[in-house]
C-alpha cells in the first residue's frame, strides 16, 4: 500500500505568512515550529488543511503561552476539529500508517561537567534559549515561571515514546 505524505515543518507563519497549494495527499504531516500561540494561531491554521492531519508541536509553537494550559486546551481543539495531536509520545494510525510524535525538549542528560553550564548558559538574558523567556511553566496553583532547563526533564518523556517505537505494528 502506497500512503502519499504532505510533509511540513518549521513554517513560521508569524514571520512570514504563506499561501500553500497542497499536492495531492493522503495524509498531512506538520512537524512543528507553525507559529507562536498553538491554540489562538496554530490550530485554527490546521483546520484549513485538506485531508487528515497529524500534527507534532515543536518548541516556537509553546511561544507567549503557558505549557500546562495549553496543552489541555489544545487537546480539546484538536479532538473537535479532527487534528491528530501527539505531543507527549502519543500515537496514531492514519491510512494504515502509525505517527509517533512528541515535542522533543532536551532532557538535558549531558555529562555532570558540562550540565550545570549548559543550563546556566540557556537561561542568561542575552544570548540564552529562548524557550526560556518566551514559554511559561506552571509550577503550582497560582505560580508560574520561565520555562527553565530543569522543566524540560518533566516536558521530556521519552518513555511513552520508546514504548509507541516498541509496539509490534
Amino acid at each position: 500500500m502506497n500512503v502519499r505524505l504532505w510533509v511540513l515543518s518549521d513554517l513560521h507563519l508569524d514571520v512570514c505568512p504563506l499561501d500553500l497549494d497542497p499536492p495531492p495527499h493522503d495524509v498531512a504531516v506538520i512537524a512543528g515550529d507553525v507559529s507562536e500561540r498553538l491554540c489562538d494561531r496554530v490550530l485554527p491554521w490546521l483546520r484549513g488543511l485538506p485531508g487528515p492531519v497529524v500534527y507534532v508541536p515543536g518548541n516556537h509553537d509553546w511561544w507567549r503561552r503557558t505549557y500546562q494550559r495549553e496543552v489541555a486546551e489544545a487537546r480539546e481543539l484538536a479532538a473537535a476539529a479532527g487534528i491528530h495531536l501527539l505531543i507527549e509520545g502519543e500515537t496514531t494510525e492514519v491510512a494504515g500508517v502509525r505517527f509517533i510524535g512528541a515535542t522533543l525538549w532536551t532532557d538535558w542528560n549531558l555529562a555532570p561537567e558540562v550540565r550545570a553550564a549548559a543550563q546556566s548558559d540557556a537561561c542568561e538574558q542575552r544570548g540564552g534559549m529562548k524557550d526560556v523567556r518566551r514559554i511559561k511553566w506552571r509550577r503550582a496553583a497560582g505560580l508560574y515561571s520561565k520555562f527553565l532547563p530543569r522543566y524540560c526533564v518533566s516536558a521530556c518523556n521519552f518513555d511513552p515514546l520508546m514504548r509507541g517505537i516498541g509496539v509490534q505494528f
